[in-house]
């Protein structure tokens, strides 16, 4: 639709759903999930439409502003009753979206996210010049993935023995991520990477998979640790990171 923004797509669904008269529309993420309610509701109500939720929204929702809070609770919550189906990607974002935004049970359904089957084949990589263990996050740099509280508990497991962070992602918290490293006094012990394309690899080439979420929605980064036989440490966030590790059975959960 040629915009970078899911609002801004509106007059172009518009302008589409009322030539094609699609029998479908499925949308994913809050502002397409609104985008697609409101574009069917004034120009092809005929279509149905699957509303794709990937993360815990009443969590997600807390970290707005004030005004989008009012405004967006409520639109959030006509835009989810009003799908045919909302289909959730764990079972904890599932009970989520049946509390907050008050959509019946029988329209929501859980369509948990695949693991490649190479994962699970991957001879592991070694971390040439890297002291051992390897713990490697990978994530966007946003409030979210709360790379401050990860970055401080390393600095007090690295004052007590040799180890590495590796730390994969970009956005907009990189600044605040690079001074917190240096004010910590453990940037010889932490290495980051904007991006990587061999993300698997990384995985199964380290020792531990951390994950410092807030929230969460279902984390592939767990998925394909478990998949490699690599061991995974994460909060007990809202989301899947608990049903993923069987509460704890199949990896180490904290408190948020």
């Amino acid at each position: 639709l040629g915009v970078d923004n899911p609002a801004r797509a509106l007059p172009g669904l518009l302008s589409w759903m009322a030539k094609a008269r699609p029998p479908l529309l499925a949308t994913a993420l809050m502002s397409a999930n609104v985008t697609g309610a409101i574009a069917t509701r004034l120009r092809s109500r005929e279509t149905a439409t699957v509303a794709l939720v990937r993360n815990h929204i009443s969590a997600e929702i807390l970290g707005k502003s004030a005004p989008k809070r009012m405004l967006g609770s409520g639109v959030l919550r006509w835009a989810y009753r009003s799908a045919d189906i909302v289909a959730c990607v764990s079972t904890s974002v599932a009970d989520d979206v049946i509390a907050y935004a008050g959509v019946a049970p029988s329209k929501v359904v859980v369509t948990y996210n695949p693991l490649p089957e190479r994962v699970v084949e991957l001879v592991p990589q070694a971390w040439p010049g890297l002291a051992r263990p390897v713990l490697v996050a990978i994530g966007r740099m946003v409030p979210q993935k709360d790379h401050a509280t990860l970055l401080s508990a390393f600095a007090r497991l690295r004052a007590g023995r040799d180890a590495t962070l590796v730390i994969i992602g970009s956005g907009p918290l990189r600044p605040e991520i690079d001074a917190a490293i240096a004010a910590l006094g453990i940037a010889d012990s932490v290495v980051v990477h904007d991006y990587r394309s061999d993300i698997a690899e990384c995985i199964a080439g380290s020792d531990v998979l951390v994950l410092a979420s807030r929230y969460e929605g279902l984390p592939n980064v767990v998925l394909e640790a478990l998949g490699a036989g690599v061991t995974v440490a994460a909060t007990d966030a809202p989301g899947g990171s608990a049903e993923l590790l069987e509460d704890g059975r199949l990896g180490y959960l904290c408190a948020v």
